[in-house]
């Protein structure tokens, strides 16, 4: 399971930030920590969470991480005893659109893809992917994720257009972001990834990406 993090969590060049230590990556939006509990384990039948961390933001330099990404991902498959035909991707936000751009530069290699409120729609040579990118990602399973109200990242001209154009796609979009009584903001809807919450004809999320093999 390789979890790619959100904007904010990038290490010495975004924002100011003073630190580079992968725990923000493991602690924020429950992403990695969320694969990581007993019933996630338990429907991927135990699984490896790696949780790279970015030095800036995976949108300013996607062609860039890419390669690095898939570089640690090699050397952690060559390390451990992985399955190398369950390799599943998927992120938040900033990690959205890396989930996508990892799936473009390595078709074939995945065996699932959630994009959660992911935006691939910048200037060309940032962090765009053209329609016949987004639909020859379609050989890859693909779950969207993403909240209708997300007034970071809209979720119709992201989301919805992504959900279009790789066909055979999965969709959740839910109206806002609620847990537990509490309503988020819209663009949190990582927090239903995090819990096991999207479902499709009764399968929920981690186990149709546990179902998913190269």
């Amino acid at each position: 399971m390789v979890w790619l993090h959100g904007g904010g969590e990038g290490g010495l060049l975004t924002g100011g930030h003073d630190y580079y230590d992968n725990e923000t990556t493991l602690r924020a939006n429950r992403g990695a920590l969320g694969l990581a509990t007993d019933e996630a384990q338990e429907a991927f039948g135990g699984a490896y969470v790696l949780a790279p961390q970015s030095t800036s933001a995976w949108m300013q330099d996607g062609d860039g991480f890419a390669p690095q990404i898939q570089a640690v991902i090699d050397e952690v498959v060559a390390r451990e005893d992985i399955d190398g035909d369950r390799i599943h991707v998927l992120g938040c936000s900033n990690g959205g659109f890396m989930t996508l751009k990892m799936v473009a530069e390595q078709p074939g290699r995945f065996s699932s893809q959630v994009p959660i409120c992911g935006a691939v729609s910048g200037p060309e040579g940032t962090y765009h992917l053209s329609d016949d990118t987004l639909r020859s990602l379609a050989e890859t399973p693909t779950w969207l994720v993403a909240a209708a109200n997300d007034d970071t990242i809209d979720a119709e001209a992201n989301t919805v257009r992504f959900h279009e154009l790789i066909e055979g796609s999965i969709l959740s979009l839910y109206p806002t972001v609620e847990r537990d009584g509490v309503v988020y903001p819209g663009h949190w809807s990582w927090i239903y990834v995090a819990r096991n919450d999207p479902q499709h004809e009764g399968v929920r999320i981690w186990e149709w990406m546990a179902a998913q093999q190269r």
